[in-house]
């Protein structure tokens, strides 16, 4: 990747808050589900998932698998699973991975051209039914698995500054994953993990102590909208936008963006485990 324009203030400023954040996760799945929430706030998605797969998945061999985790949330997301497991092989970022060893952010739109991506079954199966056109995708491989982090889009193509902002997040995240106790849900062998973002701040504003705009706010943070897209999306000014996230940040105790939506959704986690 061609070295790209240097970080503004704001975004050096939220990917560090990123990473301080993913380091206080204390299992692996509340690391997977920081690093997704958080990741999709720095970089504009639609979703973004941890993946962790065998890797016969991604040779032409039929290998027939059973879901170990999915969000409640993601029911469509599970019935399709079965269409990625049989034309995973065509994915042309995971089978780099496993070939070369490529620990880069590397999307489909950098190795296939749109109407080569489109023909394959793996896009017509799979991602089209979901309105996914393209993902970049970084990972390594452990323990004959591929582990990793995807960022889905709508839209065709990524930035060089977005990799590269993938690519920090997992040199500085990645190790201390693999150093974290693994919970129950975790302790299946050669089973897919997949966990999605589909936290709703809205459904829990009450709980976080929020109003619904300041939730309905975080909300679109986590989908990566800077504070003019956001005003645009709901039609405020800027100047309302910044208040209401400076009278969030009070209410919950944090001082940015990236800190409000992290602590939203311990908190909703937390109160999840007590019911």
């Amino acid at each position: 990747m061609d070295v790209t324009e240097p970080f503004s203030s704001d975004e050096l400023t939220d990917l560090l808050t990123l990473i301080e954040e993913v380091h206080k996760a204390k299992s692996q799945r509340q690391f997977r589900q920081l690093l997704i929430q958080g990741t999709g706030s720095l970089i504009a998605s639609d979703s973004c998932a941890w993946t962790e797969f065998s890797t016969d998945l991604f040779t032409d061999k039929k290998v027939e698998v059973k879901l170990a985790e999915i969000t409640d949330d993601d029911i469509n997301t599970e019935q399709l699973i079965p269409l990625f497991n049989a034309f995973a092989y065509q994915h042309p970022v995971i089978a780099q991975i496993i070939e070369t060893g490529d620990k880069g952010a590397n999307a489909i739109s950098d190795k296939l051209e749109r109407r080569a991506f489109a023909k394959l079954e793996l896009y017509y199966k799979f991602y089209a039914l979901q309105g996914i056109e393209d993902q970049m995708s970084i990972g390594y491989i452990e323990h004959e698995q591929v582990k990793g982090l995807s960022i889905h889009r709508s839209t065709w193509g990524f930035s060089a500054k977005e990799h590269h902002i993938a690519e920090r997040i997992a040199e500085c995240t990645f190790p201390y994953y693999r150093g974290l106790p693994a919970g129950t849900e975790d302790r299946t062998t050669g089973e897919p993990i997949i966990q999605i973002n589909a936290v709703n701040f809205e459904h829990h504003h009450k709980l976080l102590g929020i109003t619904h705009r300041q939730a309905e706010l975080l909300n679109l943070v986590a989908r990566g909208q800077s504070n003019k897209q956001i005003a645009s999306a709901l039609d405020l000014s800027e100047g309302t936008v910044r208040k209401h996230f400076e009278n969030c940040f009070r209410r919950l105790g944090v001082q940015n963006r990236i800190s409000a939506m992290t602590k939203s959704m311990m908190l909703i986690e937390s109160e999840s485990n007590r019911a």
